[in-house]
């Protein structure tokens, strides 16, 4: 009798790609910028990101679009929220300030100078990231898009949504 072992590994599979995108502007811009250069209709989720980071919820904006044609689907999420915390100042002269500092979290905290994650779920060899790495390059307010390698991520649980 053989004794079959199977391995988690065989189940993970990789049929998605990851682009890092730099630029300054809202998140809705890009995901229009986006579609124009690429032919999507990304459209923003009603439900965002929700990622705990400690004791506090972060949200993450998240646009996705379903392309039923080629079994597709895009993902468009930004990498960085600010949350907002109250300052308490033991001087009575700044008493009725009360400054709000806001503090940066990261979707991807090892990647902080990305300002979004295009994620592309479905593919297969036959897709041309090249080509579209190059169409986001070609846009005026994309600063810089490049591929990134999964391997190099070590908060891939926060990739699931």
């Amino acid at each position: 009798m053989t004794i079959h072992r199977i391995s988690i590994d065989d189940f993970i599979s990789s049929d998605y790609e990851l682009i890092a995108i730099h630029s300054g502007l809202e998140d809705y811009r890009v995901a229009f910028f986006l579609n124009q250069a690429l032919g999507t209709q990304l459209s923003k989720c009603k439900e965002e990101i929700e990622i705990n980071t400690g004791q506090i919820p972060s949200y993450f904006s998240h646009y996705l679009f379903e392309d039923c044609r080629q079994d597709i689907i895009w993902n468009l999420a930004s990498n960085k929220t600010f949350f907002s915390t109250n300052s308490t100042s033991p001087s009575p002269l700044f008493k009725e300030l009360n400054p709000a500092f806001f503090t940066p979290i990261y979707l991807l905290p090892e990647l902080k100078k990305v300002d979004f994650i295009l994620k592309i779920e479905n593919t297969d060899h036959n897709f041309d990231l090249e080509n579209v790495i190059d169409k986001i390059n070609a846009l005026k307010s994309i600063t810089t898009a490049y591929e990134l390698q999964e391997n190099t991520i070590k908060s891939k649980n926060n990739l699931i949504f």
